[in-house]
């Protein structure tokens, strides 16, 4: 019994380390953020003086104590210093020698040390902890008697030991491209000119089809899946207003309706899903161009029809002029629309920013639900309404837009 006992006593000990160790490792790798950001700008500042201290005038071996701040002379940095902007990495002693050669006058380097972000702990092979740095890094120089300057969001990786509960020994490991995936909301209004345009119609005098004031409200979501390249999506509610002008009502036979400057107009009250690629280019700080281009289907939820004229006789203005209601019923359901535009977005703070942008749409399916007509007449005599009606003709929607939104940052790089 007693070899039994001392046999559970060690496997209880066992199982005691099995459970502890863990949570002893976990705690150990726990890092202070807040420790870690006095130390981190340090070497950042110290980055900053090197980098731009790296002139042959200076000193006798400029390279040297700017690799000394690298964990190692292979640790690969962003190379910065083309004319075409990249994201190629290059070793550091490399880019120390690159410096040398094609700046001789010096490099000055900025980095935005007020809006460093530490997000995450990566896996390091040597067994130090190694923390991710966001920054925006600005470099400046005279390149073939021009001045050179480029900008980007790297991520510094610094890593550094853990020596009786300090950290020590900060070096950093590299310098690399941050490409952030940014998730943005957009709230948007925007006005609009609208008509519907018909082949036949364009060549008769009798009939204008004006251009009618219209109006959209949506909420978008936008993924950038790289620096420049996105997707945008969402749900708009719309009121497209549409219009149809006559001068006359044709007589019929002996009898003459007397009825004149018909106006027929209608609300089109839909639900719209669109869906946009997006190319961004940001030429200066704050302030962002983007190309949209995609596709819009709208889903008529109702319409308000209104029809009314003038009589030549009394000169009052009469409703319902044209009553079949077999005309009405003939109106789409559905649209797809093609559309593009140019937006220009402003940052107002790290997170908002203010959105304009200009655009065409035009319709791709005939609005017209019928091609034919139960009406005896070769002509139009105000029975039927001939832009959805007119056998032979088709109809479409098109439209220039305006808008103006607020597009709000959820995740990825902060606006400013």
């Amino acid at each position: 019994m007693d070899h039994f006992g001392k046999n559970i006593h060690k496997l209880l000990i066992l199982t005691l380390l099995c459970i502890v160790s863990p949570c002893v490792s976990s705690a150990q790798n726990q890092i202070d953020t807040d420790a870690l950001k006095v130390p981190v700008q340090s070497i950042l500042e110290k980055y900053v003086y090197l980098s731009g201290e790296i002139r042959p005038d200076i000193q006798p071996d400029p390279a040297r104590p700017f690799i000394q701040l690298f964990y190692n002379p292979e640790v690969r940095v962003l190379d910065d210093l083309e004319a075409n902007p990249t994201e190629d990495q290059i070793r550091i002693h490399y880019y120390g020698e690159k410096i040398k050669r094609a700046f001789p006058d010096g490099l000055t380097t900025i980095i935005d040390l007020d809006n460093f972000r530490i997000v995450k702990i990566p896996e390091d092979p040597e067994n130090r902890m190694v923390i991710e740095v966001k920054v925006r890094k600005t470099v400046t120089g005279l390149l073939d008697g021009q001045t050179y300057q480029q900008s980007n969001r790297v991520k510094f990786l610094i890593g550094f030991d853990l020596e009786e509960g300090e950290y020590r020994n900060f070096l950093i490991h590299g310098i690399a491209p941050l490409v952030e995936h940014d998730h943005d909301l957009i709230l948007y209004c925007s006005p609009s000119q609208n008509r519907l345009v018909n082949s036949k119609l364009a060549d008769d005098s009798r009939f204008t089809i004006p251009w009618s004031r219209s109006w959209k409200a949506g909420l978008h979501y936008q993924y950038h899946f790289s620096s420049y390249w996105g997707i945008r999506a969402g749900l708009d509610a719309a009121l497209n207003r549409q219009g149809l002008l006559l001068d006359k009502f044709d007589p019929l036979g002996d009898r003459d309706p007397n009825l004149r400057d018909i106006e027929w107009s209608v609300d089109l009250y839909h639900v719209e899903l669109p869906v946009n690629i997006v190319f961004r280019l940001q030429p200066v700080k704050r302030l962002s161009i983007m190309a949209l281009a995609g596709f819009t289907g709208g889903y008529l939820i109702f319409a308000d029809i209104r029809t009314t004229a003038e009589n030549s006789h009394s000169g009052k203005r009469m409703d319902g002029v044209m009553s079949d209601p077999e005309v009405y019923n003939n109106i789409s359901s559905f649209d797809l629309i093609a559309s593009g535009g140019i937006e220009i977005g402003f940052d107002i703070t790290k997170r908002i920013s203010f959105i304009l942008q200009a655009g065409y749409r035009h319709g791709l399916i005939n609005q017209a639900g019928v091609e034919e007509t139960d009406s005896p007449y070769g002509k139009y005599q105000g029975q039927y309404n001939p832009l959805f009606s007119n056998p032979g003709s088709r109809t479409y929607s098109q439209s220039y837009h305006g808008t103006i939104g607020l597009t709000y940052r959820i995740l990825g790089s902060k606006l400013l």
